[in-house]
């Protein structure tokens, strides 16, 4: 008779499952990625390197050019670094979502304490990542610059298009002082109509400031009278206008506007 050989079970090892915290971030001045859209790729990121997400941190609407404002950021820093964090990598979209700081080394450095108590930092959508060749190191320094300057570039655009939109007459937003009122115009300089809702975008047309209504304007040149021909200080003719029961825009009065 053949001998039967006895089969025995071998136990499938499974692979731990790390523990991991989330940093996301949407600046004011970069809307492409919206928080959503992060988390949905470090999820991802998350499943298919045995990860589990179990804590979060973010700001939002908040710019990366500095981390007094970034509380998340902030929050982060101080678990890893004075506390004992309950995650072991933290997973971040891309290199500018940590930060576009001036200075690429601030980046390196806040990464750095992070390693040094034992929390990796992961940028899930970064092409180097995963890769330990020199290169990698090179590339990485390089996106940190690339960040930085990105912010650099943008706000001397910005700067640029004020300067040419006001050169131009063109308001560039913001509530209109008393006496004066903002009029929507044409790329022509012709009116378009007297109102307009804060919400109200229309391509072709711009904001400029135009004089208000008669009765603000009469106290504005009642202002210029008596500070230029009279020679009275400011609160000299603050007190002549509140004596008279003048009030500004936002008060109500015999005379407000």
């Amino acid at each position: 008779m053949p001998v039967q050989k006895q089969r025995y079970l071998v136990p499938i090892r499974s692979v731990p499952i790390k523990r991991a915290a989330a940093y996301v971030r949407m600046s004011t001045e970069h809307q492409k990625y919206s928080t959503g859209n992060q988390l949905r790729t470090i999820n991802e990121y998350a499943t298919g390197n045995n990860l589990s997400v179990v804590q979060l941190y973010s700001d939002e609407g908040i710019s990366g050019l500095h981390i007094k404002k970034r509380l998340g950021l902030q929050q982060l820093l101080n678990d890893v670094v004075r506390g004992k964090p309950n995650f072991d990598i933290v997973l971040v979209y891309d290199i500018s979502t940590w930060g576009r700081f001036q200075d690429p080394d601030q980046n390196a450095h806040d990464e750095y304490l992070c390693r040094m108590s034992g929390v990796d930092v992961v940028y899930c959508a970064e092409l180097f990542q995963g890769d330990d060749r020199p290169m990698a190191a090179v590339y990485k320094s390089i996106r940190r610059v690339e960040a930085a300057d990105f912010s650099r570039d943008l706000s001397i655009r910005v700067f640029r298009a004020a300067c040419h939109l006001a050169s131009r007459g063109h308001s560039l937003g913001g509530t209109s002082k008393y006496g004066l009122r903002h009029v929507l115009v044409g790329d022509d300089g012709k009116p378009a109509r007297r109102s307009i809702p804060r919400t109200t975008r229309l391509t072709g047309y711009h904001s400029v400031l135009a004089p208000g209504p008669a009765k603000e304007v009469r106290v504005v040149r009642l202002i210029f009278r008596r500070y230029v021909n009279v020679g009275e200080s400011t609160p000299q003719i603050a007190r002549y206008l509140n004596a008279r029961g003048y009030r500004t825009r936002g008060t109500r009065g015999p005379h407000a506007a």
